[in-house]
């Protein structure tokens, strides 16, 4: 029996080889570069839900935490059963802020914004300014306030 002779590969063979396993290096590179950007990216997701559950505890708490000072109200952040306004108060020192959201199918909604200066004023408060939008079917009031003669006495104390 005669042996085969296998004629060792040639050159361009050789060189195609290579070329091919550094394809194939390229890809995988690029492989894990995808995959370490895939694992920054969740990670900043997580990050990002992590400062977003805090800012929301954090805002429940000063909310629940300001509910025993004088003149301030309850606020309500979710939708209220049909009809009923949505209420948001907010205060520092002697700024109060204060945002209404209702529907606007009726007229006695649109009096809302009257009414709440009226009680604002009543208790003492100047209303500094006051502003609505109609978005949809929904009218959102704005008031800004001061207690009353706050702002006197900082105008008379810069002089």
């Amino acid at each position: 029996m005669e042996e085969e002779k296998v004629a060792p590969p040639s050159l361009p063979s050789l060189k195609a080889a290579e070329a091919m396993e550094e394809d194939m290096l390229t890809q995988l590179d690029h492989l894990a570069e995808a995959e370490s950007y895939i694992k920054t990216l969740r990670a900043r997701i997580d990050k990002q839900k992590q400062r977003k559950e805090l800012a929301s505890a954090t805002t429940k708490a000063a909310v629940k935490d300001n509910l025993g000072m004088p003149g301030v109200t309850a606020t309500a952040t979710k939708p209220g059963p049909a009809g009923l306004p949505v209420v948001e108060v907010w205060h520092q020192h002697t700024n109060l802020e204060v945002a209404v959201i209702v529907g606007s199918g009726l007229d006695k909604e649109r009096l809302i914004f009257h009414k709440v200066i009226a009680v604002l004023e009543e208790e003492g408060a100047e209303v500094v300014n006051a502003g609505f939008s109609i978005v949809s079917d929904k009218i959102y009031h704005t008031f800004h306030s001061q207690v009353r003669g706050h702002q006197h006495m900082q105008k008379e104390s810069k002089h």
